[in-house]
């Protein structure tokens, strides 16, 4: 609720401050005396923009002050707004410098005029002749309807955050597609490579190993290959040391002296020969290992061209390879989980059109009920020939909402043979207000604990009629705080509380507004100056009187 509202140096207004009341408070004055600064003064302090044209004195700032009492609700949505209030009360204060600069503090925190906006559309409604905008959109009448008829959504409203992700991931997924074909192609070549490897875990380590042996078995091979040859000379020249072996035995049968040296010579000889013989039996030229090494050297090649490829250590070939075939295979299996995505959306997708569809058929049934209620109304209120009508039709799947299938199409005339049409395009300003007034009084009840502001909704209209628009008002006001400009006796002398604003002029050529908080007695001059202007009369004063005692 409306609190106060405080003004300092704002067009007309040098200094005021209103305490508000709930229920219904209205304001009355003569023209031009300065009633709808008032509203527009309360729109610019709730973050509007037009005030560039504003002449603002020098180090006569403009300050203005709006004060809301809040409650659970309003602090349950304040929350969503990332506000947190430790007392219950809300202050909007903002300052506008004679060089048009603007700050806007809430609760003495700096804050943008975004936010202020944001939390101003919590607390107040301003309902004019010029602000009808709700009533061109269509959501708007969508969900009129479903909070009149009271239709619970809490199912509707989480059955399509469900299918919503579930469309969501299965988008995503099934529009990856290319992408992942391209990645799998991309896979393929290098498993490819990899498959004519085969690498095996630790297999280049091992190789290595081998290698440094094999090395080193060759040196032995090449030596071996040497002493074959030399042992080959030898058996050439072999049969001299037989011919010395003969001639020493012939010796010793001549003279025994030489029986030692023969026998060390035969020794060495046949020691000689049997070592040769031995080296010649233990050493075999392996042409299968020297293309061992070949092969290691190959292999060893292709484990350090891959890694360098893949930017990754040799020893990591083998978890390279394991890597690439699971991820080959989650990727070949793509149709496989787009399928269950698929299937998910799907059954996800027809819950939220089931019950989209049975909220569907009770919003259709209650809208026409509301029409009907709305219709039987608009004459009350001088729109004579008026009628309104709501034709809904499915929306496309990517319209699909938290508020269903329905788009609703909200026809509208003025002339009883004439065809429907936009409400923007054959509704007045003023009878746009009157429209808004009969549908703002049906769902008070359902729609509490908001400032609504009428600014001279009653405008051009007759006593009767302006009779029946203070009942609404007073209907709303029931469950909401209503302010009221108002040029109208049955409006003003519905209201619980009542100001009225005066024109003063000062030093001959300044002029100020105030605003004056009225009496029983004062309303009474005041509602029989609206009936009679300047001849304000005795039977004025008891018209006045009598219209406050049927408040």
């Amino acid at each position: 609720m409306l609190a106060s509202l405080e003004i300092k140096n704002y067009l007309l207004i040098k200094k005021l401050k209103i305490k508000f009341s709930k229920g219904f408070n209205t304001f009355t004055g003569e023209t031009g005396a300065g009633k709808s600064i008032i509203i527009d003064g309360l729109k610019l302090a709730l973050g509007g923009r037009n005030f560039k044209e504003l002449k603002i004195q020098k180090n006569h700032n403009i300050v203005l002050c709006v004060v809301f009492n809040t409650n659970k609700e309003i602090l349950e949505k304040l929350k969503i707004l990332n506000i947190e209030l430790e007392d219950d009360y809300l202050i909007i204060k903002r300052e506008i410098n004679d060089e048009m600069k603007s700050k806007i503090f809430i609760n003495n925190e700096l804050a943008t005029q975004n936010v202020v906006r944001n939390i101003s559309d919590i607390f107040i409604e301003i309902q004019d002749n010029y602000e009808q905008q709700e009533l061109f959109n269509d959501s708007y009448f969508i969900n009129y309807i479903d909070k009149l008829a009271k239709l619970d959504k809490k199912k509707l409203i989480l059955d399509y955050e469900i299918f919503n992700n579930s469309k969501k991931e299965f988008d995503a997924y099934n529009n990856k597609k290319e992408e992942i074909n391209k990645e799998l192609s991309y896979l393929n070549i290098s498993l490819d490579k990899l498959k004519q490897l085969n690498p095996q875990k630790n297999e280049y380590n091992d190789l290595n190993s081998k290698k440094k042996l094999l090395k080193n078995k060759k040196q032995i091979i090449q030596i071996n290959n040497d002493l074959i040859n030399l042992i080959d000379n030898y058996e050439e020249v072999s049969n001299v040391l037989v011919d010395i072996s003969k001639n020493l035995n012939k010796l010793v049968s001549v003279d025994e002296s030489y029986i030692n040296i023969d026998k060390n010579f035969n020794d060495s000889f046949s020691l000689l020969s049997e070592n040769l013989n031995e080296i010649r039996n233990d050493i075999s030229f392996d042409e299968e290992e020297m293309l061992t090494i070949e092969e290691i050297d190959n292999r060893i090649f292709s484990y350090n061209s891959i890694a360098k490829s893949n930017n990754i250590e040799p020893e990591k070939i083998n978890e390279l390879f394991d890597s690439l075939k699971k991820e080959i295979e989650e990727l070949t299996n793509y149709e496989n989980n787009l399928e269950i995505l698929k299937k998910k959306y799907d059954e996800d997708k027809s819950n939220f059109i089931k019950e989209a569809t049975r909220i569907s058929i009770e919003r259709k049934r209650q809208g026409l009920i509301i029409s009907k209620a709305i219709n039987k109304e608009l004459p009350k209120v001088n729109i004579e020939q008026g009628e309104i009508k709501f034709d809904f039709t499915y929306k496309e799947e990517k319209q699909y909402s938290i508020d269903g299938i329905d788009n609703i199409d909200v026809g509208f005339k003025t002339i009883k043979n004439s065809d429907f049409s936009s409400i923007k395009k054959v509704a007045s300003g003023g009878e746009l207000s009157r429209l808004l007034l009969i549908m703002k009084s049906f769902i008070s009840k359902n729609d509490k604990n908001k400032t609504i502001i009428f600014d001279e909704v009653d405008s051009g209209l007759s006593g009767k009629v302006s009779g029946v628009v203070a009942d609404k008002i007073v209907e709303i006001s029931k469950y909401n705080q209503v302010l009221a400009i108002t040029h109208s006796p049955q409006v003003a002398a519905k209201a619980d509380k009542h100001w009225k604003i005066v024109k003063n002029i000062k030093n001959s050529d300044i002029m100020e507004s105030t605003i004056i908080e009225l009496n029983e007695e004062e309303r009474v001059e005041e509602i029989a100056n609206i009936f009679s202007g300047s001849n304000l009369s005795d039977a004025s004063r008891e018209v006045a009187k009598d219209l406050l005692l049927k408040k």
